[in-house]
């Protein structure tokens, strides 16, 4: 008795149309704007939960001192304003370093990880 099998080519067509439609919500994130961050503030929420959403939007904001100072003036708390400037000078000295350095960043590049060929290191010693 033969058991019927799904044709390959149909099978990896639907794999393909359905890997298609689970992407189809993926996109460029959407940065948060800074007068979400002053609203979320306003409406009293924590300062952490408000860290927290810029943290997860992966927001940079490149603020003045006179931005700094009319955010905190609009109720911005002083340890959301403390994270993000502390996360654009992260992020500045980030692409510096990568702009200066190159992927390794300053460490090593060529360090780790090596190519080991064991036939090789055999053929050095005989």
């Amino acid at each position: 008795m033969r058991t019927w099998k799904p044709p390959l080519r149909s099978l990896l067509v639907a794999l393909i149309l359905l890997a298609g439609t689970g992407c189809a919500g993926v996109g460029p994130r959407q940065p948060l704007a800074l007068q979400e961050v002053v609203r979320m503030s306003q409406a009293g929420q924590p300062a952490d939960e408000v860290i927290a959403r810029v943290r997860d939007s992966r927001t940079t904001y490149a603020l003045r001192g006179s931005d700094l100072h009319r955010l905190r003036e609009a109720g911005v708390a002083p340890a959301v304003l403390d994270y993000l400037q502390a996360s654009y000078l992260r992020d500045l000295d980030l692409l510096t370093r990568y702009q200066a350095l190159g992927e390794s960043l300053g460490g090593c590049a060529w360090c780790y990880p090596q190519p080991v060929s064991f036939s090789a290191a055999q053929k050095d010693t005989q």
